[in-house]
């Protein structure tokens, strides 16, 4: 499975797509309205084996409507499809993934009930309300906090050296039009000083 691939959904794919809602029950024409939040899994002959929707608020991503080509998939293509979609996730700059529809390997490996405080953060289209939302944390959130506050530490850092170079900057200029102001009243003085000087040479 080292060249299957996770590929998002164009209008060439819809054919096949329909093929599997339609296998597993889905509303097909319901999800062809959002066929852009789909990506799908597929193997070296472009075979369609697995898919699910995406959607992505800021630092989240809901999975729904996950389906397989057939029944009881292996679980070595479930977690190939799940390792596909946290480069996705991770490109993507998601913090936290939520679903409720996840193959049952990925309930047992990888998500898990979110804590109350979790569940504050679930974005609205994931409709907390209702019972088995499952989260991952695609970064550890203690390192998340560390990472940017260093971040914040060193942009205050930069906005220092800005300043200071700005102010430095600043002060090369006033030298320089000081130096150009007295280079030019000194030149002006020596060439009065000549003009003037002149009769006498006569």
């Amino acid at each position: 499975m080292k060249n299957h691939q996770l590929m998002r959904a164009t209008l060439e794919e819809l054919a096949p797509l329909r093929w599997l809602w339609q296998r597993v029950g889905f509303t097909t024409v319901e999800l062809e309205k959002s066929l852009t939040d789909f990506y799908l899994l597929i193997d070296d002959d472009h075979n369609l084996l697995a898919a699910l929707a995406v959607q992505f608020r800021q630092k989240d991503a809901f999975l729904h409507h996950l389906a397989f080509s057939w029944d009881d998939p292996e679980e070595a293509l479930q977690i190939l499809l799940w390792k596909r979609l946290k480069i996705l996730l991770t490109n993507r700059g998601v913090h936290r993934v939520w679903t409720r529809e996840a193959a049952p390997s990925w309930k047992q490996t990888f998500f898990e009930k979110p804590t109350a405080e979790q569940s504050s953060l679930a974005p609205e289209l994931s409709t907390p309300k209702q019972p088995g939302l499952q989260i991952h944390l695609t970064r550890d959130p203690l390192a998340t906090k560390l990472i940017e506050k260093k971040l914040a530490e060193l942009a205050a850092e930069r906005e220092i050296s800005d300043q200071q170079l700005a102010s430095r900057t600043l002060w090369t200029r006033r030298v320089a039009y000081a130096l150009s102001f007295l280079f030019i009243a000194w030149l002006m003085y020596f060439t009065l000083r000549g003009f003037f000087a002149l009769p006498r040479l006569r």
